[in-house]
């Protein structure tokens, strides 16, 4: 009886899990003893789970992806916006869907690198389990990096054109926010790295997932703010612009702006009040005058 108790023990010792008290080393608490010590057999560092993360703030309150702060609206004079929206105003809403999708793909991917760690098996079984799970996990990780590499690869593809038209000092921008082609394939190729020798160091993923992520996330807020400058038109002078044909949906203006003479009265029968003494237009057809509540202007 007594034999038979002392095996339990020896038994329970070496199953299960420790206890964790204050200051115990990373990866311990949580595993059993034959677990640890598999780990030390093949030096493999014990997480204790992910950290959690959250590539959007990442994104906006300056982590590594984040770069520094630019003021676009300065980059892109007042007399440029009408024309650049004029011709690339659909390739820049575009290459803003992609922007979307690249952000989705690349947070499914650090989805993955965030789950739960697989735990070292404790047994010969489980040992064969967990390294089937993690070759699965693997190709999975595998997959999800391609897919960001090509939808980065096809977004820079498809605004070779935007860049090529817009102002030196706005594609300078670009630089400075680290929102280069070069930049992005740079926080995929770091991530892939890691993914080589997450075996020893799997703390590693969740993170860099987490900063290409927040480089994503900012890449497409900057594509978006560039769209709100371009439609911007507050105080600009419109005059000698040709607006025939030109899709003014979405442009915003105020009393400042100045018009074509013969437009005035059609700009504001398509226009709804957005703020004071500022307006929107919200169609083409110049028959909204109802809708847009706004008394006519004096021409300027």
């Amino acid at each position: 009886m007594i034999s038979t108790n002392v095996e339990h023990r020896y038994l329970a010792a070496l199953t299960r899990p420790a206890s964790g008290p204050a200051g115990t080393p990373r990866g311990r608490a949580g595993y059993s003893f034959l677990q640890r010590y598999w780990a030390s057999l093949t030096r493999y560092r014990l997480p204790e789970g992910p950290a959690v993360f959250d590539p959007a703030d990442a994104a906006t309150n300056g982590d590594d992806a984040a770069g520094p702060a630019v003021d676009l609206s300065s980059r892109i004079p007042l007399r440029q916006r009408l024309p650049l929206h004029s011709v690339r105003g659909d390739d820049l809403r575009e290459a803003e869907e992609m922007a979307d999708n690249l952000v989705d793909v690349a947070r499914q991917l650090y989805e993955t690198t965030s789950s739960r760690a697989l735990p070292p098996p404790s047994g010969w079984r489980e040992y064969f389990e967990t390294r089937e799970a993690r070759r699965v996990r693997a190709l999975q990780v595998s997959d999800q990096a391609s897919e960001v590499l090509l939808a980065i690869e096809e977004l820079y593809l498809y605004l070779s054109g935007f860049f090529e038209s817009i102002p030196a000092s706005l594609q300078t921008a670009f630089e400075e926010l680290g929102l280069t082609q070069i930049h992005g394939r740079d926080h995929l190729a770091a991530f892939v790295d890691a993914s080589i020798s997450s075996y020893t160091s799997p703390e590693k993923l969740p993170r860099l997932a987490s900063v290409l992520t927040a480089w994503c996330i900012r890449l497409h807020l900057t594509l978006h703010e560039i769209e709100e400058v371009l439609t911007d038109l507050r105080g600009a002078d419109l005059r000698e612009a040709n607006l025939q044909d030109v899709d003014l949906d979405g442009l915003r203006w105020s009393v400042e702006t100045q018009w074509p003479p013969d437009w005035h009265e059609r700009i504001i029968r398509m226009s709804v009040p957005s703020g004071p003494e500022e307006f929107k237009i919200v169609g083409n057809n110049g028959n909204d005058h109802e809708r847009a509540d706004a008394t006519l202007l004096p021409r300027r």
